[in-house]
């Protein structure tokens, strides 16, 4: 019998999917880990020239990204760590001031911290300070009622049900018949860890935490809570609110391998990413497509704001703010091949809107609309928001029609400076979308 023939060196088992994202052109990987974008490249892991392929320096690329994640989570142990010994601190003062243990050795000190603590596990109302007692005017239920509108006067909406979802996350933390009289320093840090281990990215923690900090002062200024918390501005005690910009730099080629993922797994959300690529819409747009639009003396007059113009293949669309006058100004976009050949592919003929959900309703729309979240429990390895996509777009039109930058994002015209806004040749702006279908190799 025949002996197989040996395995060369240089063979590679392929995976069935990549965990990372290969850029070919600079011989380098990408990885999104908790947020943050990382790229190492095949000279960076020390790999020979005769290496730098995709297969080859694979595994050494995902060795380096579990590093980098575990490297992470280390840091991510040791900020936990410094939380509980923060919050330790704080029971003991707060023990010191109940029972003289001052005369009493660190040994006895730290038992009596920890037994402390142990019987507040077991409680069902002290790791929070509740009292089962608590009066209705300092119930943390009847608090938030007060305190909503005044926080949200003047906003919008939508500020409005943000607010109101991060302080139900507050209320269901310390449950509605918390004494909000009683809040202390234990009970800052005790939120902080909470909010720490909420599945959010840096800001939105940040956004919470600050939330939760209004309130804190919001009742000291109304005297319910006689002494503010010490730490309540902790530097210890804080979110970045930074906004790291890298996050939304994106490779041409990169973007173009990520809708050919997205469309191996579903045609669906392929085509709400290029709906946001090709027109610059919106998931509020989405929902709002409509079939069909009228023509009044050569002119296009609408009724509602954007809708499809099927025998010419293109999405036209109203400028948001100028939607109630009489002779709104439009924008008008040529449909890529792809765009259009999944929109008639999903388009509902019974329905006065283009595209429904699986049951067969309008999608909501909103700051937090059911697209979103849908979108959000997707499975797909480096995933990019949908929002990101029509600044993705923007980017690559000013490469070479920066002119046309703000009539693809739909945007007013106002001043001097965009006051030929409204004169755009619309084959020149037929131009500039192509240019884009083509970029991204839709066309």
């Amino acid at each position: 019998m025949s002996q197989p023939p040996p395995i060369e060196e240089d063979f590679y088992i392929m995976p069935s999917s990549y965990k990372a994202t290969w850029e070919k052109d600079r011989y380098r990987w990408l990885k999104m880990l908790n947020g943050t974008r990382y790229r190492i490249t095949c000279e960076q892991l020390g790999l020979p020239k005769a290496q730098w392929t995709k297969e080859k320096s694979y595994q050494a690329a995902l060795t380096h990204f579990e590093s980098v994640k575990n490297t992470q989570q280390e840091k991510s142990d040791k900020d936990k760590e410094l939380v509980g010994k923060i919050r330790r601190q704080h029971m003991l003062a707060q023990i010191m001031e109940d029972v003289n243990i001052w005369h009493d050795s660190d040994e006895k000190i730290l038992e009596k911290v920890n037994e402390r603590l142990g019987n507040q596990a077991d409680d069902k109302y002290s790791i929070y300070g509740l009292a089962p007692n608590t009066t209705q005017e300092k119930r943390l239920d009847n608090l938030i009622k007060q305190a909503l509108p005044l926080f949200t006067q003047g906003n919008s909406i939508a500020t409005f049900d943000q607010y109101r979802k991060e302080m139900q996350h507050i209320q269901d933390t310390f449950k509605a018949d918390f004494d909000v009289s009683t809040f202390s320093e234990t009970h800052i840090t005790q939120y902080y860890a909470t909010v720490q281990n909420l599945p959010l990215i840096e800001r939105g923690k940040a956004k919470q935490w600050a939330m939760f900090k209004r309130l804190i002062k919001y009742l000291a200024e109304e005297n319910i809570l006689k002494r503010l918390p010490s730490n309540i501005d902790s530097k210890l005690l804080w979110f970045s609110r930074v906004f790291d910009k890298q996050i939304l730099e994106y490779d041409n080629k990169e973007v173009i391998d990520y809708i050919d993922r997205l469309g191996e797994q579903s045609d669906f959300w392929k085509l709400i990413v290029l709906l946001h690529l090709n027109c610059g819409l919106q998931t509020a747009d989405i929902a709002e497509l409509k079939q069909t639009i009228t023509y009044n003396e050569g002119k296009q007059v609408f009724r509602t704001p954007v809708g499809v113009d099927w025998e010419n293949r293109r999405i036209v669309r109203i400028r948001v703010k100028n939607k109630k006058t009489n002779n709104p100004p439009i924008t008008s976009y040529p449909l890529w091949v792809t765009t259009f050949r999944l929109l008639e592919k999903y388009r509902e003929l019974n329905s006065e809107y283009v595209l429904l959900t699986a049951t067969g309703k309008q999608w909501k729309r909103g700051r937090t609309n059911d697209m979103v979240e849908a979108y959000g429990d997707l499975k797909i390895e480096d995933k990019i928001p949908l929002k990101n996509f029509r600044s993705i777009g923007g980017t690559a039109l000013g490469l070479k029609y920066d002119a046309y930058k703000d009539h693809y994002l739909c945007n007013t015209s106002d001043g001097i400076k965009n006051k030929h806004y409204d004169a755009k040749q619309q084959k020149e702006f037929d131009k500039a979308i192509n240019f884009l279908g083509k970029t991204f190799q839709q066309m």
